[in-house]
């Protein structure tokens, strides 16, 4: 099930979700007022009966404690059904019941994913019950029960979700495997929607139409940032083996080439855009120029971008998680990336309890994270030190005082000695 719900931010009730935030004393006060404040329009006030105020910092916060529970409310429901597997054998736990219904949720737009259609429109329902509390009801318009295989009620196979495509494709050659190892005949692919090529491909002719006589050179540094960005977010899927990346970049020549007949001033009518624009760069014609430095600077091509990038299985955060709760532990073992996901690494991580040595903050972002390995000159001992990239100048230093010390004292310093292997 693919839902939507409307309206959100204007019908939450303010007294349930008051309820539901729980502070009492000034802290509940201000955020009453903040709910009660109303809005000014064209000199005549409006009051606020419901809803949280639209573009305040606190209002994505407000939406989120009022449509927390939602997991919760159907896994309850599920740990008590009868349901079963897609091969019709019973789930015999609590627990594989309550993960048979997979529920998946950002701000106002969540879906919710079974097998069995029965159990979908169950869960609508529970769902509805759930908001009728707080307020708020489904978007009949936006809320739709698709299968991602095959047409349901009329409804094409397959949903989007915060800008991607899900849906099963027929094959025999790539086809997906089932426990036993056998081909099941179909494979899931998640791609860039329609509506988000189109929305991107939308602004990118903003940009050319708006800026038609300009060099060329600034309309490569202005199309890059946008590529960049819109390929980064999208790159995380099958981007590249469903062909999409292929086929924007051809729509992407065929504007840039329309770009450049336009730009092109009388004196040049007998050159072509594609001789002028386009350089040889590495026995490849790109849209391209030369900069004070003599190099060569080039728009960002989509399979470029995304180039090295693979589909990692994402593990959903679990729903009684969150990082104010303290559990740092938590979120730095989630953010190690698959090329630190060794054993030895592990160990390291887990020693040194998640946390960098030298200046003790917790991993999160993994890409800033490099695992150093010191050597010291007099013995072939190695020290494991896994590290953030701004603490190098430091361990610099660190490598210098042990080596002085084992110098001096054959000795290693205490603070080392745990992680000497």
């Amino acid at each position: 099930m693919d839902a939507d719900i409307s309206k959100c931010f204007d019908k939450i009730d303010h007294e349930k979700l008051l309820s539901l935030i729980g502070f009492k004393g000034k802290v509940r006060t201000q955020i009453r007022a903040w709910l009660k404040s109303g809005n000014i329009f064209e000199g005549i006030f409006d009051s606020t009966a419901s809803g949280t105020p639209q573009g305040g910092v606190i209002s994505p916060l407000l939406s989120n404690i009022a449509l927390d529970g939602i997991e919760k409310v159907i896994g309850d429901w599920a740990e008590n059904q009868d349901l079963k597997r897609p091969d019709g054998k019973p789930l015999d736990s609590k627990k594989k019941r309550r993960m048979s219904v997979s529920f998946v949720r950002y701000a106002d737009d969540f879906v919710v994913m079974n097998h069995n259609a029965r159990v979908i429109e169950k869960c609508k329902e529970i769902i509805g019950n759930f908001l009728a509390e707080r307020g708020l009801k489904l978007s009949e318009a936006k809320t739709k029960i698709v299968h991602t295989r095959i047409p349901y009620e009329g409804v094409e196979p397959g949903f989007e979700f915060l800008g991607f495509k899900v849906k099963h494709f027929d094959t025999t050659k790539h086809s997906a495997k089932n426990n036993q190892g056998r081909n099941i005949g179909f494979r899931l692919l998640i791609f860039p929607s329609m509506k988000s090529r189109r929305k991107h491909f939308e602004k990118v002719d903003g940009i050319l139409r708006r800026y038609k006589h300009v060099r060329h050179s600034w309309i490569i540094n202005t199309l890059n940032p946008v590529i960049i960005g819109w390929t980064n977010y999208f790159k995380y899927s099958h981007f590249l083996t469903t062909k999409v990346a292929a086929s924007m970049e051809q729509t992407l020549f065929k504007k840039l080439l329309y770009w450049g007949k336009r730009n092109l001033n009388s004196a040049n009518k007998s050159m072509k855009p594609y001789d002028k624009f386009w350089h040889k760069i590495n026995g490849r014609r790109q849209f391209a120029f030369i900069d004070r430095k003599g190099d060569y600077v080039t728009i960002s091509l989509y399979r470029s971008i995304a180039k090295g990038s693979s589909l990692v299985k994402y593990v959903k955060v679990k729903g009684t998680i969150s990082v104010c709760n303290g559990d740092l532990k938590y979120w730095s073992r989630r953010t190690i990336s698959p090329s630190m996901k060794s054993k030895t690494k592990e160990k390291l991580l887990k020693r040194q309890d998640y946390k960098c040595l030298v200046c003790g903050a917790t991993f999160y972002q993994m890409t800033s994270l490099k695992p150093t390995i010191l050597s010291l000159l007099r013995e072939e001992v190695l020290i494991r030190l896994p590290i953030y990239n701004s603490c190098m100048l430091s361990v610099t230093i660190i490598k210098v005082l042990i080596n002085f010390s084992y110098a001096r004292r054959n000795s290693i310093p205490k603070f080392l000695r745990s992680r000497v292997r």
